[in-house]
């Protein structure tokens, strides 16, 4: 639970830093099934890319993993072209212009590749690349971002395709495995999204999304 507790303060502290002397009043809107797929969001073109829906999603390919152990040649340029189309510089341009000046980007943690466990997980891969273009974008708009750590390693809540793994096997919150990511987690995650002075933004860190209990 200590690693769990870090991170929050971590992310607490970050957006605090980040804040400060910016907007008192925040217009802002969530890039929902970006970089992180839900199916829920987008129903017809899950199903137009290869994905399947169910009521019970670890039955069906209805994640981002069950999609990449289903699609292993092809995952990657399947969602390459969701990544390319789902966020462009016209969205940017259209937030710009309705007055929104704060946008929450959902993560799962494989957007470090570093942090998946292959062969034994599977996930898309290459989504950093789009990240980069996207912070860039919202850096020249003059827009703030905030990264939300929506999906974490070793899945933080059962069942939920937004943890980008549907199943009952909840590993995040055991002690050896919490305390073996904790450290990298934190670095790889923090250092590679903070990225360089032309992508870098003024943006704060999220906490993680519906912990378990």
């Amino acid at each position: 639970m200590r690693p769990i507790l870090a991170g929050l303060v971590l992310s607490s502290t970050l957006i605090t830093s980040a804040w400060a002397g910016q907007p008192a009043h925040i217009y802002g809107v969530n890039l929902g099934s970006w970089l992180v797929l839900e199916p829920w969001m987008l129903p017809q073109a899950w199903l137009d890319m290869g994905g399947q829906s169910c009521e019970v999603c670890s039955t069906c390919i209805a994640s981002e993993s069950a999609f990449a152990k289903a699609y292993p040649d092809t995952v990657d340029t399947i969602f390459a072209k969701h990544w390319d189309t789902w966020f462009t510089q016209d969205d940017v341009n259209t937030l710009k212009a309705a007055g929104i000046n704060t946008v929450r980007v959902p993560l799962g943690y494989w957007i470090v590749e570093a942090l998946v466990d292959r062969p034994h997980e599977s996930y898309p891969r290459g989504g950093l690349n789009y990240l980069r273009r996207g912070l860039s974008w919202l850096k020249d708009a003059g827009i703030q971002v905030i990264l939300d750590h929506h999906a974490l390693p070793g899945v933080q809540v059962p069942g939920e395709m937004f943890t980008g793994n549907c199943t009952t096997d909840v590993q995040f919150y055991v002690s050896y495995f919490a305390a073996s990511i904790s450290k990298s987690y934190k670095s790889l995650h923090i250092d590679s999204i903070q990225l360089s002075p032309r992508t870098g933004v003024d943006s704060g860190h999220d906490c993680v999304l519906s912990p378990g209990p």
